[in-house]
């Protein structure tokens, strides 16, 4: 299946979500990558800009697609 990630860290949705900085969001959005390519999975994105949710999933993503090659 391809699991599109959108979206991006913005400080005034703070109150709205348990992640409180940029850098707890970036490091979910990662996992997300990692796990979607873990379960066999393909993701579609918009941009690999890092402040973005989907630059930080198809980094975490390419960081398990190296780990992925090596095993």
């Amino acid at each position: 299946m391809r699991v599109a990630v959108l979206g991006s860290w913005r400080s005034e949705d703070e109150r709205m979500w348990r992640l409180r900085d940029g850098a707890q969001f970036g490091k979910a959005c990662q996992q997300i990558g990692r796990e979607l390519i873990r379960r066999g999975h393909g993701l579609i994105v918009g941009t690999d800009s890092l402040h973005t949710a989907d630059g930080n999933a198809a980094y975490g993503a390419y960081e398990e697609l190296l780990k992925v090659g090596t095993d």
